[in-house]
């Protein structure tokens, strides 16, 4: 890799969607290269890293190698309040278990009057309080016919 000053900077028109530009360097190297912007993202003066090459029909390519900066192993990721996720993810449970009880209700499995406890009953074994779901179940309409068991 050669370092050097740009010297020059020409813009040549497009090449589909691209902006072309030709460079010359204080070595006296020179070459074109695209962009995506209408303007150079260099300046005259800035020294940077380059390679130039030339391709089968005569034309010198120049890449500059630190236009991008390195991988950081960074994101823009920022974890979330954990009382605020889980109230979120109870949320999302609570509308769920509503939901699965109206279908219950819907099929005639369940009374529309039970379709709160139901739902609270789906919703506590779903976040893992098993023992509460099963003291609160109601046992006289849980029990399914053959032809409309839900599973």
């Amino acid at each position: 890799m050669k370092s050097a000053a740009i010297k020059e900077i020409t813009p040549t028109g497009t090449w589909k969607e691209l902006f072309k530009f030709d460079y010359e360097m204080e070595g006296g190297e020179k070459g074109g290269a695209l962009h995506k912007t209408k303007e150079s993202p260099y300046h005259v003066g800035q020294v940077i890293e380059y390679e130039v090459t030339v391709n089968d029909k005569g034309y010198s390519n120049i890449k500059f190698t630190n236009d991008k900066p390195a991988y950081s192993g960074k994101s823009n990721y920022t974890p979330k309040d954990p009382a605020e996720e889980a109230k979120r993810q109870a949320m999302i449970v609570r509308q769920s278990s509503l939901k699965a009880a109206t279908d219950l209700v819907c099929n005639k499995i369940i009374d529309y009057n039970e379709i709160l406890l139901v739902a609270q009953v789906l919703t506590d074994w779903a976040m893992g309080d098993t023992k509460a779901a099963l003291m609160d179940a109601p046992t006289n309409t849980m029990s399914f016919p053959e032809d409309k068991a839900p599973f």
